[in-house]
């Protein structure tokens, strides 16, 4: 297991003490330090546990961190999770369950639950995968899933093979946003995707407000690789198919994120070069609306809409 941490005393202890908690025994844990200023390596050091392991480095970024981490690991899968969530016990479990059910995939993810802001935990894997095949399923176009279900994925649920990452690389370094997406969306062209419906892990939304990631500048450098995918013969015509729909999605939700940053001619940009036939209509026709609005009551619209989807059910 892979866990970088910046700055995370605060938290980085309880997130320690639910790898130390989970059922199965046979795991490392590499604690990497991206150049803390506070007491995050004092107390990722206080865990007297053969296991877990604390690297030090100098401040490069999650990527870094991660690559690091990756790196020095000795298994052969690779789990990751922040300084500031927590797995539940049969996290490790859940997942050496879909491996030896589904040996082949390149990704493996279980279910997870969000922590707001005020406390409440929302129940994110029931509401993307309410229409799932069944517990446990095997997905053998991860972009059609996506395109199926939502992002159902979370960084902190995944388990990546070692072979998947030495076939499609590492995380790209020097990317503050989308550095994840970008590496499991280079997984999905090769592999199919294994997925369980179990929630096994929580994420940590309290650090950040969810309008304002929305108006931050998406930097996931995956839609600059999509041309070469597409002419790889090694990626299958489904997930050709696929990807081709992802990119058009893509192209709409970069065109959101641009009226949401203020960038009007961004926005109009992205918009004129979605083929209409991939998107959802409705998306698609209120972005060309949104264009004429100002950007303040656009984003009190999403702080509005944000509040409605994430309200308790």
């Amino acid at each position: 297991m892979i866990m970088p941490a910046y700055n995370a005393e605060k938290s980085i202890g309880r997130a320690i003490a639910s790898v130390l908690g989970q059922s199965r025994a046979d795991w490392e844990l590499l604690v990497i330090d991206d150049g803390s200023t506070d007491g995050t390596a004092a107390v990722a050091g206080s865990f007297a546990d053969s296991r877990v392991r604390c690297l030090h480095q100098e401040n490069g970024g999650v990527s870094a961190a991660r690559n690091r981490g990756i790196r020095e690991a000795q298994g052969d899968y690779i789990c990751f999770l922040d300084a500031d969530d927590v797995w539940r016990a049969g996290h490790l479990a859940e997942l050496a369950e879909l491996i030896n059910t589904f040996p082949d995939c390149g990704l493996y993810c279980t279910g997870h639950d969000t922590r707001l802001r005020d406390g409440r935990l929302i129940h994110r894997t029931e509401r993307c995968l309410r229409d799932a095949p069944g517990q446990r399923f095997v997905c053998s176009d991860g972009y059609g899933a996506l395109a199926r279900y939502g992002y159902f994925l979370i960084t902190g649920a995944l388990c990546v093979p070692q072979a998947a990452l030495d076939r499609v690389g590492l995380f790209a370094p020097g990317v503050r946003s989308g550095e994840d997406d970008d590496l499991w969306l280079r997984i999905f062209a090769y592999y199919p995707v294994a997925v369980s419906r179990v929630v096994t892990m929580e994420y940590d939304r309290r650090q950040s407000g969810l309008t304002a990631r929305r108006a931050e500048r998406y930097e996931n450098p995956f839609p600059g690789r999509v041309a070469a995918l597409l002419r790889d013969p090694a990626v299958t015509e489904e997930r050709r198919e696929s990807l081709r729909t992802w990119r058009e999605r893509n192209r709409l939700s970069r065109s959101r994120q641009c009226l949401l940053a203020g960038d009007r001619a961004g926005a109009r940009d992205y918009l004129r070069r979605v083929e209409p036939a991939r998107v959802p209509p409705g998306k698609y026709l209120t972005t060309w609306l949104a264009l004429g609005l100002p950007t303040g009551l656009l984003r009190q619209i999403v702080r509005c809409r944000d509040r409605h989807y994430y309200r308790e059910k």
